[in-house]
């Protein structure tokens, strides 16, 4: 793959950690099938769990890229693209608390 600019680049970084971060937390599972010491399954609980909210959080970060390169026009992004923008942030706020 060419990477032509920084955001490719940026992309692409934050593509593996998303996919590095999916396969450690099925690794994790995995381990606690086999895991025989309730404090090593518990601890390995909590790791998939962090992971998870890893993913989710990532995931977060590609949909407000995808709302902002959806949007985005002229040089300052257009009065759409940061109203969605405030739509999406105060939306991941509302299901926060």
């Amino acid at each position: 793959m060419i990477i032509e600019n920084p955001y490719e680049l940026f992309l692409l970084l934050l593509s593996n950690v998303r996919q590095d971060t999916e396969r450690a937390t099925q690794m994790f599972q995995d381990f606690n099938k086999i895991a025989q010491n309730a404090d090593v399954k518990e601890a390995l609980d909590a790791r998939v769990f962090a992971s998870q909210r890893m993913v989710e959080k990532l995931d977060e970060c590609f949909m407000l890229i995808g709302i902002i390169r959806t949007h985005w026009k002229g040089l300052s992004g257009g009065s759409v693209m940061w109203n969605e923008v405030r739509q999406y942030l105060a939306a991941l706020k509302e299901r926060s608390r």
